[in-house]
């Protein structure tokens, strides 16, 4: 849903629900008290009777900074330019029907291990070496142009960013340290520390291969 930049007073009760909104969704990400990690909440599926939905791509407008967490205040200022277009019982409608999906969060779905330093490590590598063969070293990964340089191992040419593109969160093409520290986090889930070692280490291979 996308608003328009001016909006009306929120009222009480809504303003209620907004920061009931943002205290479920900050819970169900999987690590409350910094705000609605949108990449944790995408990797969930959350259930409403028989339906599945996705209630990050719902909030995905709200992140004005676009560093893939939507504060409270930017949660209140996104009702607040909704507002402008909605009467109070159909904003209503809509945080109370936002809070019912957040409220249905597979609990099983929440899982994210931390990182072992060894781990951690190996992502930091394959952020620094990406960012570097994007061609602008310093702002991130651009997946554009990682996407056409050709990463060689051996007598194969791979392009290992194709794999990683669901770690840009906030869908604007680049891919930050954190946005690849909490895509890596949900890959551990699945993977123990071997899997994910080997993973990690195919990737930084593949980038060292560069070719200019």
């Amino acid at each position: 849903m996308e608003w328009a930049a001016s909006g009306r007073v929120l009222t009480d009760a809504e303003m209620a629900l907004v920061q009931k909104l943002f205290d479920v969704c900050d819970k169900a990400d999987g690590h409350e008290g910094d705000g609605i990690d949108l990449f944790a909440l995408s990797q969930m599926e959350t259930e409403v009777g028989p339906h599945k939905v996705e209630i990050c791509s719902e909030l995905a407008d709200a992140d004005v900074t676009d560093d893939g967490v939507v504060t409270l205040a930017e949660l209140t200022r996104y009702f607040t330019k909704g507002a402008r277009l909605l009467t109070e019982n159909e904003l209503t409608l809509v945080l109370a029907d936002l809070i019912e999906k957040a409220q249905g969060v597979k609990p099983t779905a929440l899982a994210m291990r931390d990182l072992t330093d060894a781990e951690q490590a190996l992502v930091t590598q394959l952020y620094g070496l990406c960012d570097r063969a994007d061609g602008h070293e310093g702002d991130g990964i651009d997946l554009n142009k990682l996407a056409e340089v050709d990463m060689s191992i051996g007598p194969l040419a791979v392009k290992p960013m194709a794999q990683l593109k669901d770690a840009d969160v906030s869908k604007d093409g680049i891919v930050t340290l954190p946005e690849l520290n909490d895509y890596f986090r949900k890959a551990a889930r699945k993977l123990d520390e071997t899997e994910l070692s080997e993973l990690l280490n195919d990737l930084v291979s593949s980038v060292k291969g560069t070719s200019a």
